[in-house]
């Protein structure tokens, strides 16, 4: 559920899916590959005004990808360019204005700690 957030033992949780497959070349639509695994207006829309609701602060939030800026701190130039997508410059908005304590994606298939705010998940199984 795109833009929601949900309140779990206390804390807010916002959650937004999707991102664009950057090897959408090897994969076959319907099979491997859905239009819908991109977030429409209406849901970018909803995550908006959702955020706006809760006055831009929130505990955790859980994405599939990252803010661009976030993209560009785990690739070189080149590799960042083929990875960062609609959504990706759409969470840049979120992250430049919403107050979190801890933001998690998995995009990128790698685990690593960004830094103290942001944690890309892979294998890595974690406890909040």
């Amino acid at each position: 559920m795109r833009g929601n957030i949900f309140q779990i033992e206390g804390k807010r949780y916002f959650a937004f899916g999707g991102a664009f497959s950057y090897d959408i070349d090897y994969r076959v639509e319907g099979e491997s590959w859905w239009k819908e695994e991109l977030p429409s207006a209406q849901e970018m829309e909803e995550g908006f005004s959702r955020l706006d609701s809760a006055n831009w602060e929130v505990d955790f939030i859980i994405t599939h990808t990252a803010p661009t800026s976030v993209v560009a701190k785990l690739f070189t130039n080149k590799e960042a360019e083929k990875r960062i997508d609609q959504v990706s410059e759409y969470l840049e908005k979120i992250y430049r204005k919403v107050r979190f304590s801890k933001w998690f994606f998995g995009h990128f298939h790698k685990d690593a700690e960004i830094n103290n705010a942001f944690t890309s998940l892979y294998r890595q199984i974690i406890r909040i």
